[in-house]
């Protein structure tokens, strides 16, 4: 876990100034705190397996992301955002909505918006990979600010499952915040479910989009074949990897990558303190562990121990240190990850 604080009570230039270098280094955010209010900021991130979640306070903010491409761009993600109490104003295209209590938008950060915050709001973000929701088949890239339909009683209970999941995400196992992640990933579609692919389901785009789910579900079954994968789509073997040479790969060469693109993000998330290659290779579908570290290195050109170590070095950046922002890294649950974009 690590949390970020800032409140503007006292506060001199030079301390604002850190406040905002902090939140663009680590988050990917312009921060304009209101200069003739009581600005203040909690922020806390959680890994979540692929996800990265964070429950923030803010008040009398302004936010938007950074748009140069570099180690704080935010495009390659989506961010969920859900206010607890409250209220967000969000601006893009354009278009301004306010999200009041109870309410949820997605973003896409590819496109400049701009967050505006007045009273204190809590607010709980999920920042979702685009590649992962490519696997899935679901939708990943968004023209406007999007709202899911509260209306619907399975968006409804997603919203609750996340609610309750940040209330609880500081005494949390790290394992079972990984499963949450996997678990929404697996659910995002209920809140950006586009009609067109469930009336085209048949169609070999569509089939291919629902394979590439199938596997990042199945992902760690060391079993995981052809057949099996065409069975749970209804289909022949022969069928699927015909559909999938269409794009020049086989479902197999599929299922190989996507092993080694978990067993990566795994290691960004791990301890180096203790042995890493077994538990990754199994939790990956691989059937043991040499063969996953000589699969590694030849994917990536390094041995996993040495991905995690390079990993880690690279996430342990310094932080600001005043009386006005701090940075507090809790050991129990740290993930050695950069935070995320509130």
């Amino acid at each position: 876990m690590q949390t970020i604080n800032f409140t503007s009570a006292g506060s001199t230039l030079s301390s604002r100034r850190r406040w905002i270098d902090e939140m663009e280094t680590r988050f990917g955010l312009q921060c304009g705190p209101d200069a003739g209010r009581p600005s203040h900021a909690s922020v806390t991130q959680w890994a979540a397996g692929p996800l990265k979640l964070t429950d923030a306070r803010l008040a009398w903010q302004r936010l938007s992301p950074v748009m140069t491409h570099g180690p704080t761009w935010t495009g390659q993600y989506l961010l969920l955002k859900q206010v607890e109490s409250g209220s967000l104003t969000i601006e893009q295209n354009g278009n301004a909505r306010r999200i009041d209590a109870g309410g949820m938008v997605l973003i896409d950060p590819a496109r400049t918006f701009n967050d505006r915050f007045g009273d204190s709001t809590r607010l709980i973000v999920l920042r979702i990979p685009k590649q992962r929701l490519r696997e899935r088949g679901i939708r990943y890239a968004l023209d406007d600010p999007y709202v899911p339909d509260l209306q619907s009683p399975d968006v409804s209970a997603m919203r609750d499952y996340l609610s309750f999941t940040a209330r609880h995400a500081h005494a949390i196992s790290t394992r079972l915040l990984e499963r949450f992640g996997n678990q929404c990933l697996d659910c995002l579609d209920v809140l950006i479910g586009d009609p067109a692919t469930l009336r085209y389901a048949r169609s070999a785009a569509a089939l291919a989009l629902r394979a590439r789910q199938v596997i990042a579900q199945r992902i760690g079954d060391p079993d995981l074949n052809v057949t099996k994968i065409a069975a749970e789509l209804n289909v022949s073997a022969n069928y699927l990897s015909r559909i999938f040479r269409a794009e020049g790969l086989s479902p197999m060469r599929h299922v190989w990558s996507v092993r080694l693109e978990r067993a990566a993000c795994l290691l960004t998330q791990a301890s180096i303190e203790r042995p890493l290659s077994k538990d990754i290779a199994l939790r990956c579908g691989f059937s043991n562990a040499s063969n996953f570290s000589r699969a590694f290195k030849e994917r990536y050109g390094v041995t996993p121990l040495d991905y995690a170590r390079r990993a880690r070095e690279a996430d342990h950046g310094g932080s600001a240190d005043s009386n006005d922002s701090r940075v507090d890294n809790d050991s129990g649950n740290d993930t050695g990850t950069p935070l995320p974009n509130a």
